[in-house]
């Protein structure tokens, strides 16, 4: 199987849902009844295009999976396949139902498909609690202007669809408003743990689960991964969390950054992170050394910039100078450890972007807790400016842009 990552690289209410069943050519065979609110519903978004296999797979565990849940729980899965008719299942007891069928092959990027097929879900299988799963590609805020576009370079946040469409964070946000908050996002794409992308999100839902980095094609272990997320155990994403690490750190024999954060108190975190760059970010043009440090991300496309840099690293080196016993950076850690409650790390992950002496130059950081925190920011910087490519202006697409105010700064 061809080893590409899950990145880039390479109103009404009742008048949403009818556009939304108008676009389907087979019905559900729901009664009339009132639907039983059950315990949990998870949709689970999946864009299989340039990795079809891959995905087929994970829907195939989830299958496997599902014979561990609850009949009081309800797995439905919006499913894309490259040049088929979208689909939307129901996977429960080791069984896969279709549900509904659309009439063609959707543009799954499309915000209004995302939220149709997300509203069904929860309209049709209502719940005390929802999650949704995204898996694809990703490369978590690195924005494109249109909503909607073909993504010839690696600008664009969620999905691959039609030989490259996606969707923005902005984009994706406004898509899942007015549904019922989430009890949680698992994204099975890379890059997605990033605070621009979690800041966006964070009346969208209560916690988000994924990596900073890439994520093998492979995906998640949708086995373990099913039976976790549908526990009715208070800590059960952090299991779940638990569970994707194990089978990449044990049972593959290699490992991949991993997080959780909670979203309650980023508006708090926001406000920290702010008062604390005022005491050493320069004024543009001026630039901060950003040599040395944990990043998640390199630029194949453009000079192989380094980006997503992990924010505990980074505050580390330059706000503390290393002193992890520093008052400054102790009062901003207690508040990132607020946001970021569990994390894994790894000193080797798999990836098609990093190099192995980008691995030797931050091995003394990735060897402890010390510097990692499992969640990457932006920093601005001129080196970003040398081409069309210009991170620092899309930056201002982002709402984390202003609550940490980058303009302070000329960005």
């Amino acid at each position: 199987m061809k080893n590409t990552k899950r990145c880039f690289w390479g109103g009404a209410w009742v008048c949403m849902l009818c556009i939304a069943m108008a676009m389907f050519t087979s019905s559900c065979s729901h009664s009339d009844e009132e639907p039983t609110i059950a315990h949990r519903t998870v949709c689970a978004y999946m864009i299989s295009e340039s990795l079809d296999e891959p995905i087929l797979n994970n829907v195939r565990m989830m299958k496997s999976g599902s014979v561990g849940i609850s009949d009081n729980d309800n797995l439905i899965v919006y499913l894309d396949r490259p040049n088929l008719k979208s689909m939307l299942l129901r996977i429960s007891n080791g069984a896969i139902d279709t549900l509904m069928t659309y009439k063609t092959n959707n543009i799954s990027v499309d915000p209004s498909v995302v939220r149709d097929a997300i509203a069904w879900s929860f309209e049709h299988y209502p719940a005390e609690s929802y999650g949704v799963i995204f898996a694809s590609h990703g490369s978590g805020w690195l924005v494109r202007g249109d909503t909607v576009a073909v993504a010839k370079t690696p600008k664009s946040s969620y999905g691959y669809d039609k030989g490259g469409m996606s969707i923005n964070i902005p984009s994706l946000k406004m898509a899942l408003s007015g549904l019922p908050k989430l009890d949680f996002i698992l994204w099975d794409c890379c890059n997605m743990q990033c605070i621009e992308v979690a800041y966006e999100l964070r009346n969208t839902t209560d916690c988000l689960m994924g990596s900073p980095s890439e994520i093998p094609s492979a995906g998640g272990p949708y086995n373990k991964l099913v039976p976790a997320m549908f526990s009715h155990a208070a800590n059960y994403r952090e299991t779940t969390l638990k569970e994707y690490w194990n089978y990449y750190a044990r049972e593959r024999g290699d490992s991949l950054p991993l997080s959780l954060i909670y979203t309650k108190d980023l508006e708090q975190f926001a406000n920290v992170t702010h008062q604390k760059l005022q005491m050493f970010m320069p004024q543009n043009p001026l630039r901060i050394d950003l040599s040395n440090l944990i990043f998640y991300l390199r630029d194949t496309k453009r000079n192989n910039d380094r980006v997503m840099f992990d924010m505990n690293n980074f505050m580390l080196v330059h706000l503390a100078k290393g002193d992890v016993t520093n008052a400054d950076y102790i009062d901003w850690k207690r508040s990132l450890d607020n946001v970021v409650t569990l994390k894994y790390r790894c000193t080797r992950w798999k990836t098609n972007t990093m190099r192995q002496n980008d691995f030797m130059s931050f091995y003394k950081y990735l060897s402890n807790d010390d510097h990692y925190s499992g969640i990457s920011m932006y920093v601005p910087s001129s080196d970003y400016i040398a081409s069309h490519w210009n991170y620092n202006y899309d930056l201002h697409s982002t709402e984390w842009y202003y609550a940490v105010n980058w303009g302070d700064f000329g960005w």
